[in-house]
This record gives structure tokens, C-alpha cells and sequence, in this order.
């Protein structure tokens, strides 16, 4: 009774407003339909088509029926989505955040490595290769990014600091770590350095011949050349050498580089030096000589010293520099504790350079000249070497030296270390 008054009133409502009648019985075929859908008798589209017979629910069209049908498969298609992430919030939750939880680290190590690649590849920007030299990053702290950044800005001055003098001390040379004379002859020596304040400190002195030279090079070219490289060579390796954990910090923030104390210059009747700084540990050997007597080395033992020897080329190469003389016998190792395993510090830094195209010219010009040589004068080649070259660099086939040169000889020792 009430909805037959109801919809009265509206017929004249509807009528006031200049509408049409019929619409009243779209409306009230509506309301049948929803009255219906509410009790749950039917569905939308047999809730239309079942209406009581009458003018309203015929003048019905199949454009509203479809109107109202989509509706109604939109509001289950709601209650599906709600059921599923009630499904979800219930008992997937859990499972989707210990998965995240598994992979975050992971993504984390991934993102690091990124930046280890475009950083090597000098790739990143100014800015934030200084960021990562001052330490204000937390990236600095991971894989020894804070040094290989701090290594590249020095590599790209064109000049080291004016306080980056010569030592004033004496080098007192000592025990001499060389291998057979005849075969390989080493380079350094480990003996004491004193100071100009009269301490002394166990130490290593390195020459380094630089000889790129070619044979129309005079000597005070040679003199001036050998300088600006050993000074070069000094600012790099002098990186963190204040550091209080410098000989002991071995882990995955490190890389080991003897500490460099600095160089002594050519006085006209040697090459210059580089000095370096003993480990606490002391060194007992070459790498050659490890791998040479009983007992073998341990597995473990065998994967850190490859692992911290690929770390320090892998450093180097991204220094600007490149070394040209990675070989066992040039690779001194320090003399293990009883809860500690040895550490590799690769020197025999005598031939190294930077990497740049000027020094790429002269290499290959220097690589000429020793072809010549080769063929007019057959000079006795030292064998054990050769067997480090890389192809491009063997039997008078010398081109100018690339990093891939460093890494193939690194190859051949770590080869040595699985055998």
C-alpha cells in the first residue's frame, strides 16, 4: 500500500515536470528487480525478463537489461578481488615477505656490485667518486670502493702534491729474498730503513727501471721520466698508509698492497726505489717458494691467496695503472700466525705505468726497438718469464701492454695455486 502511494506521488511529480508517464513503470519494474536481487530470487537478467506482465516492464529495453546485467557481474567480479586479497592477507602475506626477505640482501650485494663495475669502468660521475673517497657513503665501506675511488682521483692529477718529496733516510739492505739469479733476477730487497731522525723500521726497497725508453732517448730524458713515474707510482700506493690496520685488515674491505713509506730518487748512478714497510708478520718467502715445499698448502689457503691476488690486480687496473710483471716469484708472502692464514703482497712493481695513451705510445715504440734487437742480435731470453707473457707479448711479438696482459699472467699464477 505504501509503495502503490508512493509511486502516485511520483507520477505526479513526474507529470509536473513535463515527463512522461511510462517512465513510472521503468522505475517501478527497477525497483521489482532490486526488491528481487535483495532476496536473492534471482539474477539480474530473469529478475527483468520475469516481471509481471504489463506496459512499464515491456517498454524495458535490452540496452537497460544489459546495463543492469553488467552491473551485476562487476559487483561479483568486486567480491572475487576481495575475497582473493583477503586469501592473501590471511595466509600469503607471510610467504611474499619471507620471500622478500630472503631476496632483499641479495638485491642489496647486486646493487653494490653495479657500482663496484661502473666505478671500475670509471663510469660514475665526479661527484660521486669523491663522495665515496671521503667516506660519507655507507657504499664506501663495502669491497674497498673507498680506496679504489680515492686510487682513481690520484691517478687523474696531473701532478702528485709538492710535499710528495724523497725520503732523507738510508736504506741498510739485509736478507735479499731473490730467486735464482740466473733465471729470474728480483728487483727489491728487504733490509731497515732509518730515518733522518735515526729510527729505523724493517723495510723493502724496490727498484724500478721504467724502461720504455727508446734508444735515441738521452739520459737526463730518462732521469726526468723515471722521476715523474716513481712519484706517481708513490702517491698511489701511499693510499690509506697512515692506516692503523693496514697490515692486518685483510677481509672483504681490503686489498694488500705492502705499505708504501716512499721513494728515493735516481742519483745518477742507480735506478730510483720505492720503500716499503715490512708486515708484523714479517715475510718468510715467495709465492714461488711457498708452493715449492712441504707440506702443500691447504684448499682454504689456496682460495684466499688467489681471491686477495685477483682483489689487488682488480684494484690496480682501476688505479689507471697496469703492473706487466705479475709473476710467483714477485709475489712475497707474509708469515702466517698460528690462527691465520698467509697473505700474498704482490711487488715487482719495476715495469709498471700508467695506462693512458701516452704511455701506450711508448710502449709500443720501446716494443719496435726490442724487435730490431731481437732479430740483428739474438739476445738469450730468460725463459721464466715468457712463461707469463700473454700471446700478443711473447717471442718479439710485443705490442703495447694492456690490462689484459696483467690478467693473463695473473691467469698462469693462479694456475700455479690450483696445482
Amino acid at each position: 500500500m505504501e509503495l502503490n502511494k508512493g509511486l502516485a506521488d511520483y507520477r505526479l511529480f513526474l507529470e509536473s515536470q513535463g515527463l512522461h508517464a511510462s517512465n513510472l513503470e521503468v522505475k517501478s519494474a527497477a525497483v521489482t528487480v532490486a526488491a528481487q536481487l535483495r532476496n536473492g530470487d534471482a539474477d539480474p537478467a530473469s529478475a527483468v525478463t520475469a516481471a509481471p506482465d504489463s506496459p512499464g516492464e515491456a517498454s524495458i529495453s535490452t540496452a537497460k537489461s544489459s546495463k543492469l546485467k553488467g552491473f551485476w557481474d562487476d559487483l561479483k567480479g568486486d567480491a572475487r578481488d576481495q575475497k582473493k586479497f583477503l586469501k592473501w592477507a590471511l595466509f600469503g602475506k607471510e610467504k611474499i615477505e619471507a620471500l622478500l626477505s630472503r631476496y632483499q640482501p641479495w638485491s642489496e650485494e647486486l646493487r653494490k656490485v653495479m657500482q663496484l663495475m661502473l666505478l671500475a669502468e670509471g663510469r660514475v660521475g665526479s661527484q660521486t667518486r669523491a663522495d665515496l673517497a671521503s667516506g660519507h657513503t655507507e657504499l664506501s665501506q663495502v669491497n674497498g670502493l673507498r680506496k679504489i675511488a680515492t686510487r682513481q682521483i690520484r691517478a687523474q692529477d696531473t701532478e702528485p702534491p709538492s710535499e710528495l718529496a724523497a725520503v732523507n733516510g738510508e736504506f741498510v739492505a739485509g736478507t735479499a729474498l731473490e730467486p735464482d739469479a740466473q733465471d729470474a733476477p728480483a728487483s727489491y730487497q728487504v733490509g731497515t730503513y732509518i730515518d733522518e731522525l735515526g729510527e729505523s723500521i724493517a723495510a723493502i726497497s724496490e727498484q724500478h727501471v721504467f724502461d720504455i725508453f727508446t734508444e735515441d732517448t738521452d739520459a737526463a730524458t730518462k732521469q726526468k721520466i723515471r722521476l715523474q713515474l716513481i712519484r706517481s707510482l708513490a702517491w698511489i700506493l701511499t693510499v690509506d698508509s697512515k692506516s692503523q690496520d693496514w697490515t692486518e685488515g685483510h677481509g672483504e674491505n681490503s686489498t694488500d698492497l705492502l705499505r708504501c713509506i716512499g721513494y728515493v730518487e735516481d742519483n745518477g748512478n742507480s735506478y730510483p726505489a720505492l720503500l716499503y714497510c715490512l708486515p708484523s708478520a714479517g715475510v718468510s718467502q715467495t709465492l714461488y717458494d711457498y708452493f715449492n715445499t712441504a707440506p702443500a698448502p691447504s684448499l682454504g689457503d689456496r682460495f684466499f691467496i688467489a681471491w686477495s691476488l685477483a682483489s689487488t690486480v682488480f684494484d690496480i687496473h682501476t688505479s689507471g695503472w697496469v703492473h706487466k710483471n705479475i709473476r710467483s716469484r714477485g709475489i712475497l708472502l707474509s708469515a702466517a700466525k698460528e690462527s691465520s692464514r698467509p697473505t700474498p703482497y704482490l711487488v715487482g712493481w719495476t715495469m709498471a705505468r700508467p695506462q693512458d695513451k701516452q704511455m701506450k705510445i711508448v710502449s709500443e715504440a720501446r716494443g719496435e726497438l726490442e724487435r730490431k734487437q731481437e732479430r740483428s742480435q739474438k739476445p738469450v731470453v730468460l725463459l721464466e718469464p715468457q712463461f707469463y707473457m700473454h700471446a700478443d707479448r711473447y717471442g718479439g711479438t710485443t705490442k703495447g701492454f694492456e690490462s689484459k696482459h696483467d690478467i693473463y699472467s695473473l691467469g698462469v699464477v693462479l694456475l700455479e695455486i690450483g696445482l
